[in-house]
């Protein structure tokens, strides 16, 4: 698990939290580790938008959630973005369809 802070510009800091480990329990009780289909369970993403290379899951003015792919079609990350005093996004990373990391990045005003 790593921490880090700095301040983009006179408007905005950013603050990062990220685990890369297993033994640190997340959102939903996902880990680094933890396979793709675990999350999708946990989350209750649909199978069909997966299939389909969906980018956008669901979402409205204030968040968003996001599957990022990589060139061959492989789901690389869950982004869980939203926007209020500032922006950010909860996110779930992914190597060979395993948790590499999760964690969250805040950028406030």
């Amino acid at each position: 698990m790593f921490y880090t802070t700095d301040t983009l510009n006179e408007e905005y800091s950013a603050y990062q939290i990220k685990y890369t480990a297993p033994g640190y329990e997340g959102p939903r009780e996902i880990e680094v580790g933890d396979s793709l289909d675990e999350v999708i369970e946990s989350f209750c993403i649909s199978e069909s938008a997966i299939d389909n290379e969906e980018t956008s899951m669901y979402g409205d003015d204030d968040k968003t959630y996001v599957i990022d792919y990589d060139d061959q079609g492989n789901v690389e990350g869950f982004y869980f973005n939203f926007y209020d005093a500032g922006w950010g996004h909860f996110n779930i990373i992914f190597e060979d369809d395993v948790v590499s990391s999760f964690g969250m990045e805040l950028f406030l005003d």
